[in-house]
């Protein structure tokens, strides 16, 4: 079969289905309106009183006819769900309004579904308030109720979190109990952070106030992922202050202006547990037209802030100059030095320098009191190692005290010996200086020497044979003389 057969063939069989369909219609159409000439002529009265059971139908004894008032039977659906209203998807399945005559039972239509999902969850169809009705004279009305579930939906945390800012220090208790529970939200829900009214909370133990700064977030939106607000505090720590005053030691003398405008400036801003010491001065004697005030140092030498201002009082002592013919006196001097190689002092310790003393000739002079604590630099720590005596014998002149410091520094990571660039500690004598100590001396080898060569040995040579023969004729002579001797003798 080639192509244009199975398109008419194709053709045909469409052809014959119109037919087939047009037939169909026709014969609807007749039926349709046997039907309408039999309503138009049948009274509605025979219609009901032959039907059994059907939809708001009167129910009536089989094959008699009923007469009586023709009634409406309604319906009406209602959410058994509290806070639910019933959506269009349900309404819409109400059955329509029915008929029925006084004195038939009426019985209720059940909805096409009995079950309806929605985005939010299901309705379902629990049944008619009534399953019968005996018709009276008053239209009938079913109700039926619906009930809705909610879908199932993951639930998310919401967390609160606190933090400290610009601190070291650990939240205290009092604070972390300020912290919001936490609680679960279905997903996609928008919570705002929560609030409480405490802003400012005290601190006993660190001695000062933590201040609440706020969320991070005023609100944020569940997306599939627990979510978490976090506050932030800030701690401003009690401040206190250090005062200075002077007294005399001296019953009857009051300090001099001289005296007083040495007294050191206070200290504010001091915190708890910080320990102070007395500001610098000037602590050389000072001299009147009578006499002389000397400084006896400070009460207390240091103090720890405890939750309170602290107070230093500076002590002078005033002596008179004496009626009879003073005896001469003579300065005790100070000084630092620095006791390591290629460091100066730091400014710190020269102002620590104890003041200029004076002490009459013949006495033991002490060095005078400072504070010894260590001074602390990027670099390393300077640390006091002493003065030079303990005590001078003061005879005709000044003397002077002079306190050593010693710099330590920092450590620093030891060398590798294998990274380049390491130079290699010399060896006694490859620096190029001689070694310490005295040099040992080469040993002489004993024996004659070796004769010696090149152009003088031949006046050598000579020499020797020069000695030799003066010795033989010097033997010559001598054996002569003696020879001379006897043959006199003998004659």
């Amino acid at each position: 079969m080639n192509e244009n057969s199975i398109k008419d063939e194709v053709q045909s069989r469409k052809r014959g289905r119109m037919r087939k369909l047009k037939d169909v219609m026709r014969k609807v159409s007749v039926t349709l309106m046997i039907v309408a000439m039999v309503a138009s002529v049948i009274p509605l009265s025979k219609v009901f009183a032959g039907s059994g059971n059907a939809q708001g139908a009167v129910q009536g004894s089989p094959g008699k006819n009923v007469q009586g008032k023709l009634v409406d039977v309604t319906y009406v659906f209602k959410s058994g769900t509290a806070g639910k209203n019933l959506p269009q998807e349900v309404e819409k399945l109400k059955p329509n309004r029915e008929v029925a005559y006084e004195g038939t039972t009426a019985r209720p239509t059940d909805p096409d579904k009995t079950t309806v999902a929605t985005a939010d969850g299901t309705w379902n169809f629990k049944g008619w308030d009534k399953q019968s009705v005996q018709v009276g004279t008053e239209n009938v009305v079913f109700t039926g109720t619906w009930e809705f579930t909610p879908k199932a939906t993951k639930k998310y945390d919401v967390n609160y979190k606190f933090v400290a800012k610009g601190t070291t220090k650990e939240l205290p208790d009092n604070v972390k109990t300020l912290l919001p529970p936490h609680k679960k939200v279905a997903d996609g829900t928008t919570v705002k952070a929560s609030s409480f009214i405490a802003k400012k909370v005290t601190d006993v133990d660190n001695d000062g106030v933590w201040s609440f700064e706020g969320w991070d977030k005023e609100e944020q939106t569940v997306n599939g992922a627990d979510i978490t607000f976090v506050g932030t505090w800030t701690f401003k720590a009690k401040t206190y202050e250090a005062f200075h005053k002077f007294e005399s030691l001296t019953k009857g003398k009051k300090l001099p202006a001289d005296v007083l405008k040495r007294l050191p400036a206070d200290k504010k801003n001091i915190v708890h547990k910080e320990v102070v010491m007395p500001g610098d001065m000037d602590k050389s004697d000072v001299k009147d037209g009578n006499g002389m005030w000397t400084f006896k140092g400070w009460t207390p030498e240091k103090a720890t802030v405890n939750k309170d201002d602290v107070y230093f009082t500076g002590r002078w002592e005033y002596k008179e100059n004496q009626v009879n013919p003073p005896k001469k006196t003579f300065k005790v001097v100070h000084k630092f030095v620095s006791g390591t190689k290629g460091m100066d002092l730091d400014e710190k310790i020269m102002k620590r320098l104890p003041g200029n003393q004076t002490v009459e000739d013949g006495k033991t002079a002490t060095p005078g009191d400072f504070n010894k604590e260590k001074i602390k630099t990027e670099k390393g720590v300077w640390s006091f190692e002493g003065w030079d005596a303990d005590s001078k014998k003061v005879s005709g002149s000044d003397v002077t005290f002079t306190g050593v410091w010693k710099f330590t520094e920092n450590k620093k990571p030891e060398n590798d010996p294998k990274k380049p660039g390491q130079k290699p500690e010399n060896k006694p004598g490859e620096d190029g200086n001689k070694p310490e100590g005295k040099t040992p001396d080469k040993k002489k080898p004993e024996g004659k020497k070796p004769p010696k060569t090149g152009d003088n040995s031949s006046l050598e040579l000579m020499l020797a044979v020069l000695m030799v023969s003066g010795a033989g004729f010097a033997g010559f002579a001598n054996r002569r003389r003696k020879n001379k001797k006897r043959c006199t003798k003998s004659e």
